[in-house]
């Protein structure tokens, strides 16, 4: 048996032989004794080991933060799933969009979990939104915060675009399902060349927001630079357009 304070207070009991740690979480700030006795039955137990005194002091110290934060988007769902935090005396998370804590957004750690998962309805707005998840422990200290951005824009971006750019910014064009609004259907972008030829058709299904290309034709080719002519497609709805592709 392990005790904190008076021999009345177990604050751990642990079987077997072999050599063990336990770890005390969330104390509060003071000077705390602790001992260890061991049982065989009520009859039969050691006397007390040698007492260890620590002073706690106050907590201080942020938490670590969160990690792997993503970002998923379901017509006017927004989704984030990130790993807890390495921190033991995590008590809650909190998710802000735009620094503002989103509806109902503090969520209660849970020691057993690794992943977490928080949804919720919301319209992204046109531009850029940034969403922050932070860790917090039971006096309040605050972890660095996780974020990721998520664009919304109406037209294909960005535009002139690098298929062959290391950069996972500019290396494919995003069209935007919100080129066409307030339609239902299936979502689909038809790329041709200047001569009218199909290069590439994108499909998706009626929940996705956008669909990318990555500057390939059918047959998995980058193809030329220049200027190429799109047409999205929602249900029967549709709208056209030119993009750049610039090797």
């Amino acid at each position: 048996f392990i005790y904190r304070g008076a021999e009345e207070e177990i604050l751990m009991t642990l079987n077997g032989r072999e050599t063990r740690q336990t770890i005390d979480t969330n104390v509060p700030v003071g000077s705390y004794r602790y001992s260890i006795r061991a049982f065989k039955s009520q009859l039969l137990k050691s006397m007390a080991s040698q007492s260890q005194v620590i002073t706690v002091s106050l907590d201080t110290a942020d938490p670590l933060p969160i990690i792997n934060l993503t970002i998923q988007t379901f017509g006017e769902t927004v989704k984030l799933i990130w790993v807890s935090s390495p921190s033991r005396d995590v008590k809650k998370y909190q998710i802000l969009r735009d620094e503002i804590l989103v509806p109902d957004g503090e969520i209660l750690a849970d020691s057993k979990k690794k992943e977490y998962e928080f949804d919720y309805q919301y319209r992204l707005p046109k531009g850029i939104t940034i969403y922050s998840v932070l860790a917090l422990d039971e006096v309040g200290n605050k972890s660095k915060s996780t974020t990721q951005a998520i664009r919304i824009f109406e037209k294909p971006y960005p535009n002139p675009f690098t298929p062959l750019s290391d950069n996972p910014d500019f290396n494919k064009i995003s069209f935007p399902k919100r080129a066409l609004k307030d339609v239902e259907g299936q979502f689909s972008v038809s790329i041709f060349n200047l001569n009218g030829t199909l290069v590439r058709t994108l499909t998706a299904d009626a929940l996705a927001t956008k669909l990318e290309w990555d500057g390939k034709n059918e047959a998995g080719s980058i193809v030329e630079s220049g200027i190429y002519v799109y047409q999205v497609k929602v249900g029967d709805v549709f709208s056209t357009g030119t993009v750049v592709l610039a090797k």
